[in-house]
């Protein structure tokens, strides 16, 4: 009787987690659907002038390695022999969107990084090679 009197005990608990979980599940999927809302307008509305408006300002060279990436991300197919349609789930979209904006930062960050070694080189007046042998007897970490 008194195992069945814990069992019951629990019993409101139980139901209590239950709920709780489903409104979790619920928030989840509101914010889920919000996100493949956003990714679709995003999509939708990102502009071919927004991207060459980047190609136009951004260094020739990270405008390379993005186009080098995205490629290699997406693949290529020529389009004269193919009709590529591409259908993917919000969450992969979101990854891809993801990928791009953090390659995206990579690629910025390195091309900064490239400019002021190049320019504390011209302060120094002593050009550092890029190889490994020349940076690692200086004893100074550049990162």
């Amino acid at each position: 009787a008194e195992a069945r009197a814990g069992v019951a005990a629990t019993a409101p608990a139980r139901r209590r987690r239950m709920a709780a979980r489903a409104s979790l599940s619920d928030d989840f999927s509101d914010e889920a659907a919000n996100r493949r809302r956003l990714m679709l307008r995003y999509a939708r509305e990102c502009e071919p002038e927004e991207v060459q408006a980047f190609v136009e300002s951004a260094p020739p060279s990270v405008v390379a390695a993005m186009r080098h990436t995205v490629a290699n991300i997406v693949g290529t197919l020529p389009s004269n022999f193919f009709d590529v349609k591409v259908s993917t789930v919000a969450d992969s979209l979101a990854q891809l969107f993801y990928t791009m904006a953090m390659t995206g930062y990579l690629f910025s960050s390195a091309q900064y990084r490239m400019e002021l070694r190049a320019t504390l080189d011209a302060i120094s007046g002593t050009p550092r090679s890029g190889s490994s042998t020349g940076d690692s007897g200086s004893g100074s970490d550049d990162g």
